[in-house]
């Protein structure tokens, strides 16, 4: 954003009270070195303008927040010119606000289908896997429902919450269940019937959670912050069932800031903001998983 010069005030001289002598027609302060500075310093910074800010608006998903609240406060370190703004919310609620025609620069999804809509629309360019992440089953520190495995979900009176419909958290627990049902004498109905509440984002659902106002829900393994770690806990999920999460980055088509988008997405993808984003929890856009169909290597800019 613009910063406006600051303009010196008309009566400042007057309101420094110091000794003064007259020498002649001329008054001379009796801090004869300081004060002439003084006034030289005001009048410089009153003729000078602040170097003007350039903001960013970049939409991340929910589960993004605390990893790019982190690489904000590096990139712009690097890049004092730009002041990263976010939108965070889920996906499917940022893609409908992006398909009605709002403004952004950079795009952050936490799967991959929500972004094939804008990408189907001609609204992003230059897609590129940020990063993955998994899913876990989290419970309350203290357990109250007494869940040992998975096959505990469909047990009666389970207060179970989900992300709604649509979010790409539930779009990757539902396809857990479909697997887990493979291997445990319940079927998806029966985990369903215990679903006491669905929620706008993965956040919320965690929030439930750790308030212990569920006994159990889907979130991802990034979103159990050490800030957490008295409040929530974990059911193992079985292995090859952790659901690969894909999350993919763009720069929206008609960016005002093409060159600022793609020099923050660039940040991104380097090993500075990959090491943040393992930080963080996510693992790093090329790891041993198998590879996505999004291009992982650095994008061709517009």
């Amino acid at each position: 954003m613009t910063r406006h010069s600051y303009r010196v005030k008309p009566r400042l001289r007057q309101s420094v009270k110091l000794p003064a002598r007259v020498h002649g027609s001329r008054i001379v302060c009796g801090m004869r070195p300081v004060l002439p500075a003084i006034c030289l310093a005001l009048l410089v910074l009153s003729a000078r303008p602040l170097a003007a800010q350039t903001s960013l608006l970049v939409y991340a998903a929910s589960s993004l927040t605390d990893a790019f609240l982190a690489i904000e406060a590096e990139f712009e370190s690097s890049n004092p010119q730009i002041d990263v703004l976010h939108n965070f919310a889920a996906s499917s609620t940022l893609v409908n606000q992006l398909l009605l025609g709002a403004p952004a620069d950079v795009i952050a999804s936490a799967d991959e289908a929500q972004l094939e809509r804008l990408l189907a629309d001609g609204i992003v360019v230059s897609p590129s896997t940020l990063a993955r992440n998994n899913l876990a089953l989290a419970i309350p520190a203290d357990n109250p429902a007494g869940l040992e495995t998975t096959a505990d979900l469909a047990m009666e009176g389970l207060r179970l919450v989900l992300a709604a419909p649509g979010v790409p958290v539930r779009s990757y627990s539902d396809r857990l269940l479909e697997q887990l049902v493979q291997t445990h004498d319940y079927d998806v109905a029966d985990v369903m019937a215990n679903v006491v509440s669905e929620e706008s984002n993965v956040r919320q659902v965690l929030l439930k959670i750790a308030l212990g106002d569920a006994d159990a829900g889907f979130v991802y393994s990034s979103d159990i912050t050490p800030s957490l770690a008295a409040l929530v806990s974990t059911i193992p999920l079985p292995v090859n069932a952790t659901g690969n999460a894909v999350y993919p980055v763009a720069i929206i088509r008609g960016s005002a800031l093409p060159e600022e988008a793609a020099g923050y997405v660039n940040f991104l993808l380097s090993p500075a903001g990959q090491q943040i984003m393992v930080d963080n929890g996510f693992r790093p856009a090329l790891d041993e998983m198998p590879y996505s169909p999004w291009p992982s290597c650095m994008p061709a800019w517009p």
